[in-house]
């Protein structure tokens, strides 16, 4: 069903509206699809960068300090250090010199694909640029020995380190695509709030719709190894201008 939907949205994006009147079309199973289609496309860009990775988490993990979590806050003689890998990067900041953003900006320019950050109050994950935090609150079980074994565990290749990463992995990629979409469904709502052409349920269907093309598009490039910046903008100008096309066909079709 979901991919029949899928497949009218591109052989028809200018009548997309009519996929979004049928009751069959659910908002949060495309959406979850959507994102599925972004998750395959990066885990296929990452599949090269995987064994790189392994070499790294070992080489990390055999520097890892003495560290302990107290009172939900990062406890080490160590002092703040970043250990630098062509492939991994590692954040160890018991002094508070760091945060998100010095983590972000360090993972892009080394054009790392995956970095892991020991902050004072927070571990941070980024995969592909797609960062997740968690408070030490919210990982109780959260020690030295548990964090070395992962690295170990990733070095090796075990299929439950692989299957923690794909879905942390996922969760992360689906909050951002979800705080990307959101935006863009409130502009497109906007412009037809006055008019009464359409409530926001309905808006919301069409904007989501009208992603399917430049996400397929997207992922596509990106599975061969290619990312350009502003691709969310891109997203976001490509439904905007989808969506008045729909606004249009839709009132034609009511006025004859």
């Amino acid at each position: 069903m979901v991919i029949k939907q899928l497949l009218f949205a591109l052989k028809n994006p200018s009548e997309q509206y009519r996929l979004a009147q049928e009751k069959s079309f659910k908002f949060w199973r495309y959406l979850l699809f959507l994102a599925a289609i972004t998750f395959v496309g990066s885990v296929v860009r990452a599949i090269p960068l995987y064994t790189a990775a392994q070499s790294a988490a070992g080489e990390i993990a055999e520097a890892l300090p003495t560290f302990q979590i107290k009172d939900n806050q990062l406890i080490s003689d160590q002092k703040s250090y970043v250990h630098v890998t062509d492939s991994f990067l590692f954040f160890f900041d018991p002094d508070e010199e760091m945060d998100t953003e010095l983590i972000e900006k360090n993972t892009s320019q080394q054009q790392t694909p995956v970095s892991f950050g020991l902050l004072k109050d927070k571990a941070t994950l980024t995969i592909l640029n797609s960062t997740q935090e968690f408070s030490y609150e919210q990982i109780p079980a959260l020690d030295e020995e548990l964090v070395r074994n992962i690295l170990t565990s990733l070095q090796q290749g075990s299929i439950s380190a692989v299957l923690t990463v794909l879905i942390v992995m996922f969760i992360s990629m689906l909050i951002v695509f979800i705080l990307e979409v959101m935006p863009i469904i409130l502009i497109n709502y906007i412009s037809v709030a006055i008019s009464r052409v359409w409530n926001l349920t309905f808006s919301a269907n069409v904007t989501l719709l009208t992603l399917t093309l430049p996400i397929i598009f997207v992922t596509a490039i990106n599975s061969l190894g290619i990312v350009f910046s502003y691709q969310s903008n891109l997203l976001t100008i490509f439904s905007l201008v989808l969506f008045q096309v729909n606004v249009y066909y839709y009132r034609k079709e009511q006025s004859n």
